[in-house]
């Protein structure tokens, strides 16, 4: 909730009394949560990931926190720019959602339907992303539940967004637009501020995008993401165009402003 805010002091000093609670009892399941909890930090921000965190087991959502290291590892995969990492988000995600519909956990299986959605458009399938987020919202509107999707970040926004431009105002879906517009915006690996773009970056932009922050050439952006040079000199064509940006500079500059991707650190 501090995060949704936009009230990082806050934020620091919450994960510090987790950390010294479960420093204190000791116990594994409460150390491998606080784990979780500067994962999940470390996503939110864009930051490196600390190491030594693995998969989660199975059963975390039976743990009495709030924090379930499922939800950020998914969040994690989903953030990562390598294929590799990309792909075996899907999978998780989807082992993840059966799971949480078999024991009726119905608060989980919305979250895991929303980062499911966020998977398929990190691997450019927008339209089965809209899909999912559509089915997700009409399961959702019973329950009227609203953290489970500002939760998973501003990228949820942008796809709400499309949502709402192809429905015929469904008042639930507009609820939750509503509640991304009083929450601060984040620049972080999970989403992306899309306002004032003529049409939202997809995932493979926004990372083609952090890695020409740091001033990489086609070739090393290339090499990193695993695709060919071509495909990055296209993806930075249709970035110039939603960015209205004429060179490298200027794409970065705005997207920075934007809150698209992080200020680089170098």
């Amino acid at each position: 909730m501090a995060w949704a805010r936009g009230d990082e002091k806050a934020v620091e000093a919450f994960c510090a009394v987790a950390r010294s609670y479960a420093n204190e009892v000791g116990d594994p399941t409460s150390l491998r949560i606080m784990r979780s909890f500067e994962l999940r930090i470390a996503v939110l921000k864009g930051l490196a990931y600390p190491e030594g965190i693995g998969p989660p087991p199975a059963n975390d959502h039976q743990s009495p926190w709030l924090e379930v290291p499922s939800v950020t590892w998914a969040m994690r995969l989903i953030a990562d720019p390598a294929p590799r990492v990309q792909a075996s988000a899907l999978a998780f995600v989807d082992d993840a959602l059966e799971r949480m519909q078999r024991y009726h956990h119905q608060r989980l299986a919305v979250v895991f339907s929303v980062l499911r959605a966020l998977a398929l458009d990190a691997q450019d399938q927008h339209e089965a992303a809209l899909d999912c987020l559509r089915e997700t919202v009409r399961h959702a509107a019973a329950r009227g539940l609203v953290r489970s999707f500002v939760d998973c970040g501003p990228r949820v926004k942008v796809l709400l967004d499309e949502l709402s431009r192809r429905s015929d105002g469904d008042a639930y879906l507009e609820s939750l637009r509503a509640a991304f517009d009083g929450v601060a915006t984040h620049k972080g690996a999970t989403g992306a501020n899309a306002s004032g773009l003529t049409a939202p970056l997809s995932h493979r932009e926004r990372e083609t995008l952090e890695l020409l922050a740091w001033r990489m050439t086609n070739k090393e952006i290339a090499a990193r993401l695993s695709v060919s040079p071509a495909a990055v000199k296209k993806r930075l064509e249709s970035i110039y165009t939603k960015l209205d940006a004429h060179n490298r500079h200027e794409a970065v500059t705005t997207a920075v402003h934007e809150g698209i991707i992080p200020p680089p650190t170098h």
